[in-house]
């Protein structure tokens, strides 16, 4: 179980539509948006994987590929 309180009633009053709004209750509107946001990776889980990943050398820089992706419009 879960509880938060001092919860604004203009947040509160904004959730309940929307759960209205979904066709569902607020206490399943909440949990499916508690679920999608653990689904979600942290911050710090990116910059921990994006540390391991090898750099990317490139043929060109990159204000190179912009130009001539721009030249062949």
């Amino acid at each position: 179980m879960i509880q938060i309180r001092h919860v604004p009633d203009t947040l509160h009053h904004k959730l309940k539509v929307r759960a209205t709004e979904a066709g569902t209750t607020l206490s399943d509107y909440l949990k499916d948006e508690l679920e999608r946001m653990a689904a979600q990776p942290t911050r710090a889980q990116i910059a921990a994987r994006l540390k391991t990943l090898s750099p990317v050398g490139l043929d060109e820089s990159p204000i190179e590929t912009l130009r001539a992706a721009r030249d062949q419009r």
